[in-house]
């Protein structure tokens, strides 16, 4: 899709969900997921959260999900990000959800 260019890109989630209109998804229960620490120079928190955010609220319009649903789980982080001090974090939740309101006011 040619809006994945920020960051993560989210196109698993995206091409999960359309399969799974049509087929059933299967969970193997002996994978094993491993999490390397992120090197260092990645992307910080802010730049990331603020890609999600947008990459989300696409995905979300894109295939006719609920926006209530969408912003429910923005407030959660929002929340998560405020009480936890993560302020990076928090600060690109605000500047994703900036972004998205200014966009829908054009």
């Amino acid at each position: 899709d040619h809006f994945f260019g920020m960051i993560g890109g989210d196109g698993d989630v995206d091409v999960s969900y359309r399969i799974s209109r049509d087929y059933t998804l299967f969970i193997e229960p002996r994978a094993i997921c491993k999490a390397e620490p992120a090197p260092p120079g990645r992307e910080n928190g802010r730049r990331y959260r603020k890609g999600w955010i947008q990459n989300m609220h696409y995905l979300a319009r894109k295939n006719g999900l609920s926006l209530t649903g969408f912003w429910w789980c923005i407030t959660g982080h929002l929340l998560r990000d405020a009480l936890c001090a993560d302020w990076p974090r928090l600060r690109g939740d605000l500047e994703g959800i900036g972004e998205i309101l200014s966009r829908e006011r054009r």
